[in-house]
C-alpha cells in the first residue's frame, strides 16, 4: 500500500518531471505544450502537502491538473519513442500515484 509520503514525493517528482518535458526537445511539440500547460496549473507544493495531510491518497481528483499529469505520464511511459531512462522514472512516479 503507497503511504502518503509516497504520494506526496511521486507528485512532487511528478511536478519537476512536467517542467523538463516542457524543455526536452526530444519530446515531440504535443508533448512539450502538454507539460507546459499542466506544470503552469499544477498545484504548488504546500496545496500537495495540504492535500496530503488531509488523507487524499483515495482521492487525487482534488486538483484538475493530477489526473490530467497522470494521463500524460502514462501514455509517454507506454510510448514506443520514450527513452528507458525516462520510461523508468515514469513507472516510479506512477507506481505512487495509481
Amino acid at each position: 500500500m503507497t503511504t502518503r509520503e509516497e504520494s506526496l514525493r511521486s507528485w512532487t517528482w511528478g511536478k519537476k518531471l512536467l517542467s523538463e518535458l516542457t524543455l526536452d526537445m526530444a519530446q515531440p511539440r504535443e508533448v512539450r505544450d502538454a507539460a507546459a500547460h499542466l506544470a503552469a496549473r499544477y498545484p504548488s507544493e504546500l496545496q500537495l502537502k495540504e492535500a496530503a495531510e488531509g488523507g487524499w491518497a483515495a482521492n487525487f481528483n482534488f486538483h484538475p491538473a493530477l489526473p490530467a499529469a497522470r494521463d500524460l505520464f502514462r501514455r509517454l511511459g507506454n510510448a514506443a519513442s520514450t527513452p528507458t531512462s525516462l520510461r523508468h522514472r515514469l513507472h516510479v512516479i506512477l507506481r505512487h500515484i495509481e
